[in-house]
């Protein structure tokens, strides 16, 4: 079994995830031998089950080298499968190529045509195999004066998605494509509320917002979506029991054609996501111009045996690579540590399970807080524990559940206020993981 072959089978078994082949179209006829038998017989046994078979299973179903169960494999799964896409594309290119020069020799127009379509269409069948684009800023100097002039005609000076709050507009440029955001919060505090607001402000601005939750039902996210978009009295709505006028105010509006300039909001099917695969075909079905990914301490990546610390890493770094490779925007929402309660005013990266990994990929990290006094006034504190963009800046929003009112507010002073006991942040993009 060759080396390459070998590895994308044991990444398949010990990730528990043939997805990315079966996605990406990895054909056994890209492997030879055992290699070839080996995955020919995960295939069958993955259709007919809908499970990877272990390694046991496969050494005794399947004649192969039994060194095969002793082999490291550091390298996740996408790699190699990149590495076998990578060397069909040149293969094919390069048959593709020999055809051109054979009708150039014979001279023959048609045969030319016919090869030089054949050799377009290889292009095209292998666009996603990627390679390094090198930029030299020397020839990229109008595009970037370009930009600067785009951005000094902005109303607002903001770039990028608004969020419903101008001062972390003012401190952020808004969220904009390759950026992810991450919102941390005590359990329960209202982390996919708050990711709902955002995502049914930038859906008003026209953006197609991708909602992914793996674990929230499709009757939550719509209700939840429901009572922001058209301002129902949350509770009143999902008891039924709004009033007359508010009642007919929905059924009017809901009936309405969506109103001009607004974008799209598509939700994935309950169950369905679940992995880190999922969520980047997720993002390429729909074309969304920012994902927000509700819990996604709960996706699936790499082998479930590895610790949660590693697990998140990959996770994040996963979400991260997809805004900036798809040029799209990604609002995440995690959880603070059990340490930090529901009445808790502030908290620091100690307090973040996965701490390092927010640190590392997120270019905005903000923190809801709500303590007792705050309930009682229907607001919520947002501070900012991370900017990339600015200064991480605290302040203060309505969070009115009966108004749907979640306006920002401002301190006693009239003014936001800066954080002054920020922590040293690396800010090295992926520092201590490659």
């Amino acid at each position: 079994m060759s080396l390459l072959g070998m590895r994308m089978v044991l990444s398949a078994i010990r990730a528990q995830d043939l997805e990315p082949l079966v996605t990406r179209s990895v054909t056994t006829d890209m492997l030879k031998g055992q290699s070839k038998k080996a995955l020919d017989w995960l295939y069958g046994h993955y259709r007919e089950y809908g499970v990877v078979a272990d390694i046991t299973t496969l050494i005794a179903e399947v004649t192969i080298d039994e060194e095969l169960s002793k082999q490291e494999t550091p390298e996740p799964i996408e790699y190699y499968v990149k590495c076998v896409l990578s060397r069909a594309a040149l293969n094919s290119q390069k048959g593709a190529l020999v055809g051109v020069a054979g009708a150039m020799r014979a001279r023959d127009p048609e045969e030319v045509h016919e090869a030089a379509k054949a050799l377009v269409q290889v292009g095209l069948d292998h666009e996603g195999v990627e390679t390094a684009k090198i930029i030299d800023l020397d020839l990229t100097k109008q595009q970037r004066l370009e930009r600067y002039l785009v951005r000094k005609g902005l109303v607002d000076g903001v770039p990028g998605i608004r969020t419903p709050w101008a001062m972390l507009d003012l401190e952020t440029q808004g969220l904009k494509p390759g950026a992810m955001w991450t919102l941390l919060a005590a359990s329960g505090t209202g982390k996919t509320f708050c990711a709902l607001i955002m995502a049914a402000h930038a859906k008003r601005q026209g953006a197609t917002v991708g909602f992914v939750s793996p674990e929230m039902s499709r009757d939550a996210i719509e209700n939840r979506f429901d009572a922001i978009y058209y301002g129902l009295p949350y509770a009143d709505f999902l008891r039924g029991e709004l009033d007359s006028s508010v009642e007919e105010y929905y059924t009017t509006k809901i009936n309405e054609d969506v109103p001009e300039g607004d974008g799209k909001f598509l939700v994935a099917e309950q169950g369905r996501i679940q992995s880190l695969t999922d969520v980047e075909l997720f993002v390429i079905d729909t074309k969304c111009d920012i994902l927000v990914v509700d819990g996604m301490y709960l996706l699936q990546a790499g082998d479930p045996r590895i610790p949660f610390h590693e697990r998140m890493t990959l996770i994040a770094r996963g979400i991260k690579l997809t805004a900036l490779k798809r040029n799209i925007s990604a609002l995440t929402t995690g959880q603070f540590n059990r340490n930090v309660r529901q009445s808790a005013t502030s908290a620091n990266f100690d307090a973040v399970g996965h701490s390092s990994s927010v640190i590392h990929y997120a270019d905005a990290v903000l923190g809801m807080f709500q303590p007792e006094e705050a309930r009682a006034e229907s607001r919520m504190h947002m501070n900012m524990l991370k900017n990339r963009e600015g200064q991480p800046i605290q302040f203060d929003v309505n969070w009115d559940m009966v108004a749907m009112n979640f306006d920002q507010r401002t301190n006693a002073a009239g003014t936001l206020t800066f954080n002054e006991n920020e922590e040293d942040v690396d800010d090295d993009f992926g520092a201590g993981f490659f």
